[in-house]
This record gives structure tokens, sequence and C-alpha cells, in this order.
């Protein structure tokens, strides 16, 4: 665990880079938090947890500062993503029929919605700010092929592996003439997917669910942490007798 880390009910801080708000204490190694971006509660291990860096919460330049393309880009990835942001069950099928329809990946959308549910500012989807962030630009026709190569190859079953990645983004830019990106630039997008849909693309829904969901059961009694203790106990099939009168 982070020095300084509040552990207390409504404090903030960061799971695997994803910011989030702790609910309370499960036991005295895991609490319940929930994912600002996602909305979901998942049980975490305390050491887990971090700090939120003072840098994610630096106020956003205003709307007049930013160049009209970017603004009008931002208002476009609003509107593609406020469907999404109030989404409960079926919200996987929903993300993934926006990103077909409106061709972004997948790992794309979830981090737009990661972005805007931080501090619900339009400025925060604008390109520029990502941009500052170190998210290097790419042609919008190149960033579509990494998309979809890594929405075909690293986000499945079959677990392909970066360097994969890389060589199928480079002969698939290679066919339609464009510029392949560097290495690297592959590698941050690979980096900034949400780590439950690449738990979910790659493991299945149930080792999703198991990691990231919150277990839903209740104890009576069970208030707070080590409220109740059981000791494991299982019944033998042997007797045991005195040693003179075997009885």
């Amino acid at each position: 665990m982070a020095a300084g880390l509040s552990l207390k009910p409504k404090s903030k801080a960061s799971i695997n880079g994803r910011p989030c708000i702790i609910l309370k204490a499960v036991d005295a190694a895991q609490v319940l938090v929930k994912d600002i971006g996602t909305g979901e509660n998942e049980v975490v291990h305390v050491a887990n947890l971090k700090t939120v860096d003072d840098a994610e919460h630096k106020p956003s330049p205003p709307l007049e500062a930013i160049h009209p393309d970017d603004l009008a880009e931002a208002r476009r990835r609003l509107g593609i993503i406020r469907p999404l942001l109030e989404l409960g069950r079926g919200k996987k099928e929903r993300i993934k029929k926006a990103a077909e329809e409106f061709n972004v990946g997948e790992a794309t959308l979830y981090r737009w919605i990661n972005m805007y549910r931080e501090r619900e500012q339009l400025s925060d989807l604008a390109p520029c700010n990502r941009k500052k962030a170190g998210h290097s630009k790419l042609n919008k026709k190149v960033e579509t092929v990494v998309q979809s190569v890594i929405n075909d190859l690293y986000l499945s079953k079959q677990k392909h592996k970066i360097v994969r990645v890389i060589d199928e983004v480079n002969r698939r830019c290679r066919a339609l003439r464009l510029k392949p990106p560097h290495a690297n630039s592959i590698r941050k997008r690979i980096k900034e997917i949400d780590p439950r849909l690449l738990m979910d693309r790659r493991h299945g829904t149930k080792a999703a669910r198991d990691k990231y969901s919150e277990i839903r059961a209740s104890f009576p009694g069970a208030d707070w942490p080590l409220a109740v203790v059981q000791i494991d106990h299982t019944k033998l099939d042997i007797e045991v007798v005195d040693d003179v009168h075997r009885m």
C-alpha cells in the first residue's frame, strides 16, 4: 500500500492506473472499491492500491484555449459515449456495438469513458490534452488499423504477443500504402486497454468477473473485518478407544 493512502470510505485511490473510490473494508487485507471509469464495484488487495497522482487533478484548460478542431472532436467523442455512461447490465455488448458503429476500438471507448467520468469535463476528451499527456497522435487511417489489429489479435483467446501485433500492423499499413507507426505507439495503446476488458477477451468472462467483480454474499454478524473467525474442521470416519479397556 502506498504511503499516505487512506482506507476510509469515500477516499480516492488508484488501482492499475484507474481512479477509484474506497467503499468499505472487506477484511484486514482487502477493500471494496468503485471504479470511477466503469462504475463497477470490485474487491482489491490494499497492496495494489496507490494514491491518486495530483497531476491527474490539474485544472483543464478553458474551452476557449482549445483549437476548434480539437473541441469539435471532443464533442463528437462525448456524443458517442454519452449513451454508455450510465449502463449497467449489457454494457459490454453495447460498447461492442458502438465500437463497430463508429469504427472505434473498444479499448478506446473505455478510455474515453474513464477520462470523462473522472471529472465530467468536455476538455478532457480533446485530442490536444491527450497529446500533452504523452500520447502520440497517429493518422486516422493508421489509428484505425492499429485498433483493428489489437481487437483481432491481442484481444482474443489466442493471446497473441505484442510483437505479433506490431508485425501485423506493419503488414496491413504497407498493404494500404500507409506509413507504419512506431512500435512504441502500438505498445502505448495496448498498455491503455482497460484491464477488465483485457481479461474478458483473453481469458473469458468468468475470469474477468472473478477477478474484478464484487463478491456478493452476506454473513450474519460480519459487520467489520475479522468480526467472525472460523476454523475449518472435517469429520473423520474413525473410532478412538481406551488403550486398556478398548472402550
